[in-house]
């Protein structure tokens, strides 16, 4: 089947891609901004366009998007007026993932998904177990988003947008924590949200898979937990079947070493090179489906020891003993919250500078004085301006600033200001760098928008 890909570079559409071309489908697809990953694809035989055109199309018989683009566009459009069935990609991914008749192990949640997803498949792989892999991220250690394995299991990392995570039935399951987010699309609020989490906990494998979830989330453990009826292991910090206590971190290097229980019986000493608190919390729920599957101790601490990260989650572009960048992809307060006490963590004396660059005009307005909240745990801020994202539309386009973002910062009493472009945010940075009396001194650009011109300059 010729199968075409209307932005095919995208952090979730080139590993699909990939996976059609380890199917033997014939791929095409179109993407403008410069991305390695389209590299890759095209050294696996796929064409891509690098600017959007009706003829793209001709001769497709299946055209995949992402949730983020309109039927508008110019390709979409064009399929849709010959007659050529248009899916979305989480329908692709369902489909290709039914083909392989692997079990699929979906992670879920408000956040941590794709960091769970790859510390997932780090283990599985040290197996012998050769599972596929979808990463809604490039996975430094995949050199990619995916890795295409001919196993019994495939591990993907499946999002709550638009109820996509339900296109792709799983064996077991992982729910990280539920949140109120992406209310442009469940206008419900938060209890839809958990209703559209109980549907995707249904499709699990009642009778050989399982699910887990993590009860140090308020809303699993009082709105999702008391109405899900299926089997459940449960894991946290403070509460859960499987429990976590973290033994020390050192500070230079960032490593969590943490003890495991099960059902208050020690499971096992680990050791992962990553700070944060919420690394601990990803790793327990890897822990706890590797040991569902059977996989020993010893190779589920070996796959945490050498897991080496995802692109954008706690990424140190700069790592020195005086000066650090970090980027991460947090987008939600609890996630940037989670980030935030990681850099204390690691640099408890240091100064932190943090760069938000949010994403969604719509999730920024309606949560204004929570992302302030964590923002003001930093100690000075500069905020990029907000970008465009999925639900915004030219009612919410701009209906909040970077500076209204910045005076909600500052009413908690942090230094915080705005700046509208790369070089007038990277002067400003450099001002109150020069100022700080503490060292290290961390710049932490956050957020789904584009920090990479702020970065490069500051580097």
């Amino acid at each position: 089947m010729k199968i075409h890909f209307v932005g095919i570079g995208g952090e979730g559409m080139s590993g699909l891609a990939k996976l059609a071309l380890s199917q033997r489908h014939e791929v095409t697809g179109s993407d403008i901004a410069p991305k390695q990953s389209l590299k890759e694809l095209e050294t696996l035989g796929a064409r891509i366009f690098r600017e959007h055109k009706p003829e793209h199309i001709h001769g497709a018989q299946l055209v995949v998007r992402s949730s983020g683009i309109p039927l508008t566009h110019i390709e979409l459009a064009t399929a849709l007026e010959f007659g050529v069935e248009v899916i979305k990609r989480s329908q692709c991914l369902g489909r290709l993932l039914g083909n392989t008749k692997q079990k699929i192990i979906r992670i879920a949640g408000s956040y941590g998904k794709s960091t769970t997803t790859a510390m997932l498949g780090s283990i599985l792989s040290m197996t012998g177990l050769d599972p596929t892999i979808i990463v809604g991220a490039n996975v430094p250690s995949f050199a990619s988003h995916a890795i295409i394995g001919k196993g019994s299991y495939a591990v993907v990392e499946a999002c709550e947008f638009d109820r996509s995570f339900l296109d792709i039935p799983g064996f077991a399951s992982v729910i990280t924590g539920i949140e109120p987010d992406h209310l442009d699309y469940y206008h419900g609020g938060l209890p839809e949200i958990v209703q559209a989490f109980i549907c995707f906990a249904d499709q699990s494998d009642k009778q050989d898979g399982i699910l887990i979830a993590c009860t140090d989330n308020r809303n699993v453990r009082e709105l999702f937990l008391p109405i899900y009826t299926g089997p459940v292991q449960t894991y946290g910090l403070v509460s859960g079947d499987w429990r976590a206590e973290i033994l020390e971190t050192t500070a230079h290097h960032g490593w969590n070493d943490f003890v495991v229980t099960h059902h208050g019986i020690l499971f096992g000493t680990f050791r992962m090179p990553l700070p944060g608190i919420h690394y601990v919390q990803n790793a327990l729920a890897a822990i706890a489906i590797a040991n569902y599957l059977g996989v020993n101790r010893e190779v589920i601490s070996d796959g945490l020891r050498y897991y080496k990260g995802v692109s954008r989650r706690y990424e140190k572009i700069v790592d020195r003993d005086d000066f650090n960048i970090i980027d991460d992809y947090g987008h939600t307060p609890i996630e940037i919250k989670a980030v935030i006490g990681a850099v204390r963590e690691e640099f408890p004396k240091g100064f932190l500078l943090c760069i938000p660059c949010l994403r969604q005009f719509h999730r920024t307005k309606h949560l204004l004085k929570e992302f302030a909240g964590v923002f003001a745990l930093t100690d000075a801020c500069i905020v990029a301006p907000i970008v465009s994202g999925l639900g915004d539309d030219s009612s919410t386009l701009n209906f909040v600033t970077s500076e209204n973002l910045a005076s909600e910062i500052r009413s908690y009493g942090t230094d915080a200001t705005s700046g509208s472009t790369d070089k007038e945010i990277v002067v400003k940075a450099t001002e109150i760098l020069s100022k700080a009396g503490r060292t290290p001194k961390i710049v932490l650009t956050i957020g789904s928008g584009v920090s990479s011109g702020v970065i490069a300059l500051l580097k």
